[in-house]
């Protein structure tokens, strides 16, 4: 798993270009959309760190209690894992926000632009409308501020959590 991480993302692009063909998904948001749900080695590896961390005896005393394997991981390893899952929310959609290369390649058709391919009109080879850019640079962020606030109760609670032990 860990090995995966050592080669860069743009290494797969010919091999999802291909897969994404023969599924009928370029110039679609699909391509953009769905692999971003599987965050790769890095979220699994983040993921499995955390849930090791979470001691056992929780899950034994559920255990003692009769609570079934789904009820503990209800109403044991999700709630622990909230901070987690929220963490690695954020890192993957702004990593998948700021994203350039990949709409540029599974999406020609302007019907399925992102906000960045749109940025790069403003950019010419010998002149760039600069004012425009940075308005639509500023704008592009306030989605990231949004998500971030909202997401930003379970962070603190995990680096709280992560700090007392």
């Amino acid at each position: 798993m860990l090995g995966t991480m050592f080669f860069p993302t743009e290494v797969t692009l010919i091999p999802e270009f291909l897969l994404f063909r023969q599924l009928g998904w370029l110039d679609t948001l699909l391509p953009l959309i769905v692999p971003s749900f599987f965050v790769g080695a890095f979220g699994t590896l983040m993921m499995t760190e955390f849930f090791k961390s979470i001691p056992f005896e929780i899950e034994e005393a559920a255990i003692l209690d009769g609570a079934s394997p789904f009820g503990i991981f209800k109403d044991i390893y999700l709630p622990f894992g909230a901070p987690a899952l929220a963490s690695l929310f954020l890192v993957a959609f702004i990593a998948n926000w700021d994203e350039v290369l990949r709409p540029v390649i599974f999406n020609s058709s302007p019907e399925v632009r992102t906000l960045p391919q749109f940025l790069l009109d403003f950019v010419g080879q010998y002149e760039s409308q600069w004012t425009v850019l940075l308005a639509g640079s500023f704008l592009a962020t306030l989605p990231l501020i949004m998500i971030y606030i909202g997401c930003q109760k379970w962070v603190v609670a995990g680096f709280a959590r992560s700090s007392l032990k």
